[in-house]
């Protein structure tokens, strides 16, 4: 009887101790640190500066405390576009993520949008004929306080396929978006434009990112802060705004429950040992 107890209560403990290294490891594919991105915007698409295409303000990039910041020089009317392409052959953390992207269910991109009014932010992966927008309906954005805010999306914005988020005025957190390409946009300007639904991430050589309706900014309360562009496989549980309730730890990369597991395992073996020394 001793030994099977025994047995039992150390598979028990293998089992716990087995889960985490089961679970993916989340993994930062970049944390926006490089000078890189402050020498060139940002990958900034220089031709919405012409007026031929409207003539938009460029924004001033500069990378501080291991994460960039992008500060906003125009008005509403100037704010109204502004975007850029990172190209796998100059970056490497694309081509990393490109690799890695098919093994996780989540792209996870930490966001501040430090201006006075929400803006609209899309992403987009392409090569030369195929084209797909992230579908932003199933993105999930939580914020530093751990509570999950509404998803508001653009359905038809610049004629693409849910591919513009809302980032409400004040936001800083995560956003959780799919990494599944079947679930990537098309549009009807992307059709126009003689693209064809993206098929596969081993196709991508660009990420694009576009923001829409940035609008009039304040000084020091003009700027949007990216920081870690991470994989993983799961999203923490949140709390409601306004209520006291703290997440839940179901995250298996947060230990929680394993830490329950083995709080329990090990509240057996002491009630084991005591029915063992009883017994003797």
């Amino acid at each position: 009887m001793k030994r099977a107890l025994v047995a039992i209560l150390s598979l028990a403990l293998i089992i716990c101790l087995a889960i985490p290294a089961l679970a993916a490891e989340d993994v930062v594919i970049y944390d926006f640190s490089d000078a890189k991105d402050a020498e060139d915007t940002l990958g900034y698409n220089e031709g919405l500066t012409n007026p031929v295409y409207g003539g938009f303000s460029q924004p001033v990039v500069t990378v501080e405390d291991g994460h960039v910041k992008m500060q906003f020089t125009g008005n509403a009317q100037t704010n109204a576009a502004v975007g850029g392409y990172f190209y796998a052959d100059e970056r490497a953390w694309v081509s990393e993520l490109v690799e890695q992207a098919p093994n996780y269910k989540y792209m996870r991109l930490y966001v501040e949008n430090q201006t006075p009014s929400p803006f609209y932010m899309a992403l987009i992966f392409a090569e030369a004929t195929e084209w797909g927008s992230v579908d932003m309906s199933q993105a999930v954005l939580i914020n530093t306080k751990g509570e999950k805010v509404e998803t508001v999306v653009e359905a038809t914005m610049n004629k693409y396929d849910n591919a513009y988020l809302q980032i409400p005025a004040g936001f800083a957190g995560n956003i959780y978006m799919l990494t599944d390409v079947s679930t990537f946009g098309l549009g009807e300007n992307p059709i126009a434009w003689g693209k064809q639904a993206l098929t596969s991430w081993a196709k991508v050589t660009q990420m694009e990112w576009d923001l829409r309706n940035v609008g009039d900014v304040t000084e020091g309360n003009d700027y949007m802060i990216w920081d870690d562009l991470a994989l993983v496989n799961e999203i923490p549980a949140t709390t409601e705004p306004g209520t006291d309730d703290k997440p839940a730890t179901d995250d298996p990369n947060q230990g929680g429950d394993i830490s329950m597991l083995l709080y329990a395992a090990a509240a057996v073996s002491g009630l084991g040992a005591l029915a063992i020394r009883r017994k003797k």
